[in-house]
């Protein structure tokens, strides 16, 4: 499996469609972590989708999934009433073309994107989908997660970052799962 992982690219559309360019074919899919937009607008995911999809028929992997979950940035970067939060919900879904949290497969490995449901960074309803998928996977084979903001301690920035405790815990239960995230603009040269 061979795949491109994008976080915090804030709608630069030319940025991606260089990345999928450099990465070359095959690709099984592209994968992100957040923040694809700066304030959650159709025009921005549109966008966004669109560098992917035409950098993935540029090197001839046309119809390779984009995987990714939401962001702070895409809740507009700020606090709303629950129902607004629905709303970017429903928009990111409606362009994106997946539920902002969801289970899939490429090639006999699972991928969980767990998008919180505000801008604060509440992964309840993540946490309880994680919890019930994870039961009934297979052990022996890796799984990947991708939230948005990175487990306590696990990357650089997340230090004092509570977001997600109990997804953490959920998680920590299984010794084979990948945890991507983005949200601390820290490149892992930084360490």
């Amino acid at each position: 499996m061979r795949f491109l992982l994008l976080g915090d690219i804030h709608c630069y559309g030319h940025c991606v469609f260089d990345a999928i360019k450099k990465t070359g074919a095959p690709l099984d899919a592209v994968v992100g972590t957040g923040d694809l937009t700066n304030t959650g607008g159709q025009i921005e995911v549109e966008s966004v989708v669109g560098a992917v999809n035409s950098g993935l028929e540029s090197i001839g992997c046309k119809g390779a999934p984009y995987i990714t979950c939401m962001g702070n940035h895409e809740f507009g970067n700020k606090t709303h009433s629950d129902e607004e939060n629905a709303a970017y919900v429903a928009r990111f879904e409606q362009y994106i073309g997946q539920k902002a949290t969801q289970e899939y497969e490429i090639n006999g490995i699972k991928f969980l994107a767990l998008s919180p449901s505000n801008h604060s960074g509440n992964y309840t309803e993540a946490t309880t989908f994680a919890m019930e998928k994870l039961r009934s996977y297979d052990k022996e084979k890796p799984i990947f997660v991708l939230q948005h903001y990175p487990f306590i301690n696990t990357v650089y920035g997340s230090a004092g970052t509570s977001k997600g405790d109990i997804l953490q815990q959920t998680v920590s239960r299984y010794t084979n799962i990948i945890d991507l995230s983005g949200h601390s603009h820290a490149p892992i040269t930084n360490l």
